[in-house]
């Protein structure tokens, strides 16, 4: 998909990655809320407009925020390949496991 990051495009991920039993939490953005709705058992949101985690249901984004932050850092620049990033990214990963 590269840098198109439309509704299309997020649909294709979902459908690709992203088990259909699963429940998916993310942010309000636009390109989420169709296949959101139709690719998952379930779709919940946070208002980032308002707050990070919603009062109402506990639902935030913090969680892979910080660990998709943390393996970007982790990723030398040296290594921004497809091969490099995956090496790192499986690398940070089991070293967060283990």
């Amino acid at each position: 998909p590269g840098s198109n990051r439309n509704e299309t495009t997020m649909r294709e991920i979902i459908k690709k990655y992203v088990h259909p039993e699963s429940i998916l939490y993310t942010d309000m953005w636009k390109a989420y809320t169709k296949p959101g709705q139709e690719c998952v058992a379930g779709h919940w949101t946070v208002n980032h407009k308002k707050w990070y985690v919603d009062p109402k249901t506990g639902v935030h984004t913090n969680t892979i925020e910080g660990t998709w932050n943390g393996m970007k850092l982790f990723i030398a620049r040296k290594r921004y390949s497809k091969v490099g990033i995956f090496e790192s990214l499986v690398e940070c990963a089991w070293r967060r496991k283990n």
